[in-house]
C-alpha cells in the first residue's frame, strides 16, 4: 500500500535542455531535505534525468513545447510522472540498447532503477511515464498546520 500522499510537486517546463538540470536540482533538494537514503536518492535523480532528457531529445520535432513533471512523496515511496504532448511511442517497439552504442539506454536504465514503471501513449498524442521507487527508510514529514496566509483571494485547501 502506498499510504497517504505527503507532498506533490508539479513543474510545467519548456522543452529546452536547461530544464533537465533544473528538475534534477529541485528533486535533489527535496530528497535531501526529506532525508531520503543517498543511494536511493541517486537512483531517483538519475531516472528523472533520463526521462526528462528523453522528452527533450525525442518527444517533439522542434523546440518550443512544454512538458510536465510531477513528483509525489509517500512515507515509503517516491513516484515520478513525466508527461508530454509530443509524438508518443510504444515501448514494446523499442529494442534493448546496443552494447556498442553510447546512447539509447534511458528507458532501460529507468526500468532497472525503479520498482515499477508504466509508459502510456496518450490518445491525443504524447506520452506519460510513471516510475515508482520504494524507499529503504520511511520519510518522516509532518505537514505544517494550516494557517491563513493573508491572501484574501486564495482559499486554504483542506478547510
Amino acid at each position: 500500500m502506498t499510504g497517504p500522499l505527503l507532498m506533490r510537486l508539479v513543474l510545467d517546463l519548456s522543452d529546452e535542455a536547461q530544464s533537465v538540470p533544473i528538475c534534477r536540482g529541485t528533486l535533489r533538494f527535496l530528497l535531501q531535505s526529506l532525508s531520503v537514503n543517498g543511494d536511493r536518492a541517486a537512483d531517483i535523480e538519475l531516472a528523472l534525468s533520463e526521462a526528462t532528457g528523453n522528452v527533450i531529445r525525442h518527444a517533439y520535432p522542434e523546440h518550443g513545447n512544454r512538458y510536465r513533471v510531477a513528483v509525489e512523496f509517500y512515507a515509503h515511496r517516491v513516484r515520478l510522472r513525466i508527461r508530454d504532448e509530443g509524438r508518443g511511442f510504444v515501448r514494446t517497439a523499442l529494442s534493448e540498447p546496443d552494447p556498442e552504442s553510447l546512447g539509447g539506454r534511458g528507458l532501460w536504465i529507468i526500468e532497472r532503477l525503479a520498482d515499477a514503471v508504466a509508459i502510456s501513449t496518450l490518445p491525443g498524442g504524447g506520452c506519460c511515464l510513471e516510475a515508482e521507487f520504494a524507499l529503504p527508510t520511511r520519510i518522516e514529514f509532518e505537514p505544517p498546520p494550516l494557517e491563513d496566509d493573508g491572501c484574501p483571494g486564495m482559499p486554504i485547501l483542506g478547510r
